[in-house]
C-alpha cells in the first residue's frame, strides 16, 4: 500500500455532494425562514415580527413588559407606604402630641435616669391653618405604682426644641404620661 492510499478516507469512492448543483448559477436553499414562520404559531410570529426602534422614553423602559410593569408598580407601592408611615409618625420611637412630634429617650447615669425629649412641630399639609400645641405640658413619670415623679415644660412656637430632666429614681422601664391641654399621651420606654 502506498502512502496516498493510506491517507485516503475509507469511503473515498462514494460522492459526498450532488454534482448537479455545481453547474448552476444559483444555489438551492432548503431552509426558507418565511415559509417556516408562516407555519409557526401566532406567538412565534409575534416574536419574530420586526418592529421599528422606539424613540427614547423615560417610562417605557420601566413598564415595557408585564414583569417590568409589575416590578415597577410594587416598588412604587412600597415607596408610597414608606412615605405614609413616616408622614403619620408611625416609625421608630416618635410619638404625636397635639401636632408636635416627640422623640423620647431615657438614659441611666450613675444611679439617676435622665429623660431627653426632642419636640418637632409637625407640618400639616392637609390643614395648614391648624397649628401645633403651644403651652405648658405636664409630665408624669412612674417606675411603679408607688413612685411617681412630676415635671412641667413649656412648648413654644419654635420648630425644634430639646428638653431634659432627671428622674430621682433608677428603673429599667419608665411609664410616662404627657398632658398638653386636652391632649394626653401615655407611653412606656426602656432605660438605655
Amino acid at each position: 500500500m502506498s502512502d496516498s492510499e493510506k491517507n485516503q478516507r475509507p469511503n473515498a469512492h462514494y460522492p459526498l455532494s450532488n454534482k448537479d448543483h455545481y453547474g448552476q448559477e444559483s444555489v438551492t436553499y432548503f431552509y426558507n425562514r418565511e415559509r417556516r414562520l408562516a407555519m409557526a404559531s401566532k406567538t412565534v410570529q409575534d416574536i419574530y415580527k420586526e418592529q421599528p426602534p422606539r424613540r427614547f422614553g423615560l417610562l417605557w423602559p420601566l413598564i415595557g413588559s408585564r414583569p417590568r410593569a409589575i416590578l415597577f408598580s410594587s416598588i412604587m407601592v412600597c415607596c408610597l407606604l414608606i412615605l405614609i408611615i413616616s408622614f403619620m409618625g408611625l416609625d421608630g420611637n416618635t410619638h404625636l402630641l397635639g401636632g408636635n412630634r416627640l422623640a423620647i429617650q431615657a438614659m441611666e447615669y450613675e444611679g439617676t435616669v435622665i429623660v431627653s425629649l426632642q419636640k418637632t412641630v409637625r407640618k400639616n399639609l392637609f390643614f395648614p391653618s391648624v397649628s401645633a400645641y403651644t403651652g405648658t405640658v405636664t409630665i408624669g413619670v412612674a417606675a411603679d405604682a408607688d413612685t411617681v415623679f412630676h415635671h412641667a415644660i413649656t412648648f413654644t412656637p419654635e420648630r425644634k426644641e430639646r428638653y431634659g430632666f432627671a428622674v430621682p429614681f433608677a428603673a429599667d422601664e419608665l411609664a410616662l404620661t404627657f398632658e398638653a391641654g386636652t391632649h394626653i399621651l401615655d407611653i412606656t420606654i426602656k432605660t438605655e
